[in-house]
């Protein structure tokens, strides 16, 4: 769990990990902020053998950077990520896990919802199949790639601190360089929140995607993607274009509110 001024949703995240069916876990909460999460969480009631506090000893290197350090500490061969202002549904590791033992990677629907707890829509509860194959998965989870379990023994990745944004994306769709397919359960077992000071959801988030998803377009034509499979290369241009459109389509729309909903626009499109 990458932690960056958290305090305001922390203990909700950290909870969610606590309270799984599954108990053999350990928990790296890793700092990027300098902030002592051990005793703001020690002041709210919250203490656990499992927790081990970690910091990159930075401000702000990224979450790409805070993971892969979260990587090189575990001594785990399973790993599952959480961002600190989201959950995960109490029985997501106890279902997820004997997939990532099995396929290597396994990915699940996710529930949208609002600062509030509201449910706005979920995502990738319609494909029932039980695995995906490199040409869909980018149409099933167009929304978010943070819900992953990886077993590292058959997926020896660390995340591209590169990019500051759809960054999970890359990581999945380079899965396909190991494995022939990646497992996918249709129920929504994490919960991402749409948090205002996420850099996914700030004022300027729009143009970052859009300039994001040009530049790997460009990155693939020029062969300066990483990614070897030839087919995930085209499945992320074909999404990555359609993405585009939508979001200049989106744009336009000015009556609509452009946080949340435009996950429900993408729904749309996609299905």
């Amino acid at each position: 769990m990458p932690v960056l001024n958290a305090q305001n949703f922390i203990v909700r995240a950290v909870g969610s990990v606590l309270n799984q069916t599954y108990q053999n876990f350990e928990l790296l909460l890793i700092s990027d902020d300098l902030f002592d999460y051990k005793s703001f969480l020690e002041s709210k009631k919250i203490t656990d053998k499992r927790i081990q506090f970690l910091s990159t000893g930075k401000v702000k290197s990224g979450i790409s950077h805070t993971r892969n350090f979260g990587l090189k500490a575990t001594k785990n061969n399973i790993i599952a990520v959480l961002d600190s202002d989201d959950t995960f549904m109490p029985e997501k590791l106890e279902t997820m896990i004997p997939k990532a033992l099995k396929y290597g990677v396994v990915t699940c629907a996710l529930n949208y919802k609002g600062h509030d707890d509201s449910l706005i829509t979920i995502v990738g509860d319609n494909f029932k199949k039980p695995t995906l194959q490199v040409e869909e998965y980018p149409f099933v989870n167009f929304a978010g790639n943070s819900m992953i379990l990886i077993d590292r023994k058959r997926i020896p990745l660390n995340w591209n601190e590169s990019y500051t944004v759809m960054e999970d994306f890359i990581f999945v769709m380079s899965c396909y360089d190991y494995v022939d397919e990646i497992a996918h359960i249709p129920q929504a077992l994490h919960n991402y929140y749409f948090n205002p000071q996420s850099i996914s959801n700030e004022n300027k988030a729009s143009n970052l995607f859009v300039n994001v998803k040009r530049e790997i377009i460009k990155n693939i034509d020029s062969k300066k993607i990483s990614i070897k499979n030839k087919t995930a290369q085209s499945s992320m241009k074909k999404f990555l274009q359609m993405s585009l459109d939508s979001e200049i389509k989106f744009s336009k729309l000015k009556e609509l509110n452009k946080d949340a909903k435009f996950i429900v626009f993408l729904k749309e499109i996609y299905s």
